[in-house]
């Protein structure tokens, strides 16, 4: 009983004085910079697979619904803004959403079908350390979109590609695990912004 009670002391005044320190002194080694990137990379993948299923009005309307909690819960928090982008006669136009009301938009689209994936393999900047002892990283993923107001169709009557800037925010997180302070290192996602729209060839 004790024991426990010290380590508990002790991880109480790591958190408080030394956490600072002690994170300052993780070194970004090939090792965790490794690891870091499959964690954010695995985080993005989440949100392109929760992206497509919600955009698909085929699937079941309660896994749809669901899935979109899911997706949030992704973020940082509600308040990150999802850009979203339209070409209209060649003119990009672009819109900030909470992440939320991105979502709930994308599941009530006026359309009978929306197809949504995603290509080439996702790029991800250097993972840096910021003054703030959290990690940073931004993530870049190109969305195929194509929207048929009615499903019999066989061409889009809206199709186009974006380019999508991902806000990646890795937290420290020291936490008793047994007997043991481990530390982990949760992926949180913040900002999508778009970087570029255009037609699809």
């Amino acid at each position: 009983m004790m024991n426990a009670l010290k380590i508990r002391l002790l991880a109480l005044f790591l958190m408080l004085f030394l956490g600072p320190q002690l994170y300052a002194q993780e070194a970004l080694t090939d090792e965790l910079k490794d690891y870091f990137k499959k964690s954010v990379l695995n985080k993005v993948k989440r949100l392109e697979h929760y992206i497509t299923l919600i955009a698909n009005k085929a699937m079941d309307d309660n896994l749809r619904k669901s899935s979109i909690s899911q997706a949030v819960e992704l973020f940082e928090d509600e308040n990150r803004i999802v850009q979203i982008s339209s070409l209209v006669n060649g003119k990009e136009t672009v819109i900030d959403r909470p992440v939320r009301t991105y979502f709930d938009r994308l599941y009530a689209i006026k359309a009978d079908k929306v197809v949504i994936t995603f290509y080439k393999v996702t790029q991800l900047t250097d993972v840096r350390l910021g003054p703030d002892n959290k990690y940073y990283a931004t993530a870049y993923i190109f969305q195929d979109t194509k929207i048929y107001y009615k499903e019999s169709s066989e061409v889009p009557d809206y199709t186009d590609v974006t380019e999508k800037a991902i806000d990646i925010t890795i937290k420290p997180d020291t936490t008793l695990v047994g007997d043991k302070m481990v530390v982990l290192y949760p992926a949180k996602l913040g900002n999508i912004n778009v970087k570029e729209t255009r037609a699809t060839q």
